[in-house]
């Protein structure tokens, strides 16, 4: 998209658009990212319900919910969905990978977190969900952001990892 169609599908001005970057940013530069939160800071993420999935070319959002807050994770380089039969299958947001396919793990839709658990080295995010679903989240140490958390009604609680 160039940058004339991209101000118009956004209906926003030259000076906005200039604080958000170039056209198709794959990843924002820093010197190095950080690891998931502490897990006891993400505990409240059980009982919510993941509501909405949402592809875009370079990321995957999944908006969680539960009685007026709502939490977007974000991921644009790598998580993991595994169904109850043990079938693990990885998308690479970043990559396009060619499993990329959201029928996969629709499944995960009305679905409640039963449980969080992070790994020691603190790169890996797992959620479990009803039925024997299970979503991991990764993360790594590189110099660009591998996604986000945001939390929302009025906590104002914004991660990056």
């Amino acid at each position: 998209m160039t940058q004339a169609i991209r101000y118009a599908a956004l209906g926003s001005s030259r000076a906005t658009m200039s604080r958000l970057g170039p056209a198709h940013p794959s990843k924002s530069a820093t010197a190095a990212m950080h690891r998931f939160p502490p897990v006891e800071d993400l505990r409240y993420l059980v009982g919510t319900t993941l509501t909405q999935i949402t592809v875009d070319p370079y990321q995957v959002s999944f908006l969680l919910t539960d009685d007026g807050r709502a939490t977007t994770l974000t991921s644009q380089y790598a998580f993991e969905f595994e169904q109850p039969n043990g079938q693990v299958e990885v998308y690479r947001p970043d990559r396009k990978s060619s499993n990329f396919s959201p029928v996969h793990f629709h499944q995960l839709l009305d679905s409640k977190v039963q449980s969080i658990d992070l790994s020691p080295d603190g790169l890996r995010l797992t959620l479990r969900f009803e039925r024997g679903l299970q979503l991991t989240v990764l993360s790594e140490l590189d110099s660009y952001e591998a996604g986000t958390i945001a939390c929302g009604g009025g906590s104002q609680k914004y991660w990056v990892f």
